[in-house]
This record gives structure tokens, C-alpha cells and sequence, in this order.
């Protein structure tokens, strides 16, 4: 088992917990401080808030931790997501 194809649940609990602010500015998106500490992300399709580790699309009213914004949002597949988040 390779660890592109192969994830351990450690890995995954810790992905999802990775501080998305430092990782989104990392991969070139701007933030925008907005209250609360939230940031707002820009160079998205559609309006994302962020705080620590968890993001919210205002639009739709969905949102989740770092593995799901890089696979519903920005669109990497799940080994693609792991691999960003490691």
C-alpha cells in the first residue's frame, strides 16, 4: 500500500484538523479579515469563509474541514487533497 493510495485514519484526523488560513495563503488565495477572526477567501467560484480549521460557503450553507474544501471547493481528489494537507 502506497501512501497516495492508502491513508491511515491518524493521517486523515489530522489532515482535517490542518489551519486552513497559512495553507489557502500557501496556495495563493487572498484573504480578507472579516470579523470574529474569520477571513473571507478570494479567487474562488463562489463566496468561502474560513476560521482555524473550518470553512462555510455563505451561498449554499455548506462547509467542513480542510480535506473537504480542497475536494468540494477547490476540486482535488481525495489522494490529491491528503498529499497538499501532509
Amino acid at each position: 500500500m502506497s501512501p497516495q493510495n492508502k491513508w491511515s485514519a491518524q493521517q486523515i484526523r489530522t489532515a482535517r484538523r490542518v489551519a486552513l488560513e497559512p495553507l489557502l495563503e500557501q496556495m495563493g488565495y487572498r484573504l480578507q479579515p472579516l470579523e470574529n477572526g474569520n477571513m473571507e477567501v478570494h479567487g474562488l467560484p463562489n463566496p468561502v469563509i474560513i476560521k482555524a480549521h473550518y470553512w462555510h460557503a455563505p451561498e449554499d450553507g455548506t462547509g467542513g474541514n480542510a480535506i473537504d474544501l480542497l475536494t468540494r471547493i477547490i476540486g482535488m481528489d481525495f489522494n490529491q487533497a491528503m498529499e497538499q494537507l501532509q
